[in-house]
């Protein structure tokens, strides 16, 4: 299997969050050390690659990107049991900006 990187995490709690992006829409995926920083006495320091199939890049980019889930007829990552997702209306405005990790996690603890 080839995994392919599609974010970048600047520490552990940072990747972990991204993770949990991804794992909620059903993408299977993995963080590692970036390269030049696989120093144990890091500990959670130290910036991680978000790693996941290349058969899921596409759809793991959609997730991060800040597009929502529709429930539509499209089958989602592949070996997942992902939701459908499409791009938000033009006519919101929050859809001219993409909220990012943080914002995302902001709003789950706000809800």
């Amino acid at each position: 299997m080839n995994l392919v990187k599609v974010a970048y995490a600047q520490h552990l709690p940072e990747a972990e969050l991204i993770q949990s992006f991804l794992r909620d829409e059903g993408i299977p995926c993995m963080a590692r050390r970036a390269a030049g920083f696989d120093v144990p006495d890091f500990l959670a320091a130290g910036p991680r690659e978000i790693l996941v199939a290349a058969d899921n890049e596409e759809w793991a980019r959609r997730v991060l990107d800040g597009w929502l889930p529709s429930g539509g007829d499209d089958d989602g990552p592949a070996g997942g049991g992902g939701k459908a997702l499409e791009p938000p209306e033009a006519s919101e405005p929050e859809a001219r900006v993409k909220p990012g990790p943080a914002d995302q996690l902001a709003d789950r603890l706000r809800a």
